[in-house]
């Protein structure tokens, strides 16, 4: 009597073993196929978009929603720009400091474009560094071969067109 219930305890136990790796096998299946759906949806998006770029008829709420997506390109770019006014202060303040600091003759600098500081000495100081400040790593600079957008970030698509950028 007892070697039957605990035979039968250990086959139960053995069903819900299997039961519980076949759930598993089973989310396992859900999640891959969800990540397929989302994959697909992103590509969906990707194409309404180098239509719309392209100026393509759209139905209205894609047109919405790309109007959107300009919008918040929009500021994307004028925080990018704020950055690098920020950079461009921060660079004339590490200059005026460093010539405090040497007692050499004033060296008067002005920033001339976004990338470029200009001094009297005819020195160019390049603002726009290709090295990532966090880790020190190169940063990943494409030109998209439609509009001509430099993008540093890792894309696959450009942000300005949509154009599929050649990431080499």
């Amino acid at each position: 009597m007892i070697f039957e219930k605990l035979g039968s305890l250990a086959k139960n136990a053995a069903n819900k073993t299997e039961d519980a790796i076949e759930i598993a096998k089973l989310n396992s299946k859900i999640n891959a196929e969800n990540n397929k759906i989302s994959a697909v949806k992103m590509h969906i998006g990707e194409y309404c978009w180098a239509r719309y770029t392209a100026g393509a008829s759209l139905d209205e709420e894609i047109m919405n929603l790309c109007n959107k997506i300009e919008d918040l390109l929009k500021n994307i770019a004028t925080a990018e720009a704020e950055i690098q006014s920020i950079k461009s202060a921060a660079t004339m303040s590490s200059i005026s400091y460093s010539q405090k600091q040497s007692k050499s003759p004033t060296l008067v600098c002005k920033e001339e474009t976004e990338t470029e500081i200009s001094c009297s000495n005819d020195e160019v100081i390049d603002v726009d560094t290709s090295v990532n400040e966090d880790d020190g790593s190169e940063k990943i600079k494409n030109i998209c071969s439609n509009c001509e957008m430099e993008i540093t970030d890792p894309a696959k698509f450009c942000p300005s067109c949509g154009t599929k950028l050649n990431n080499e």
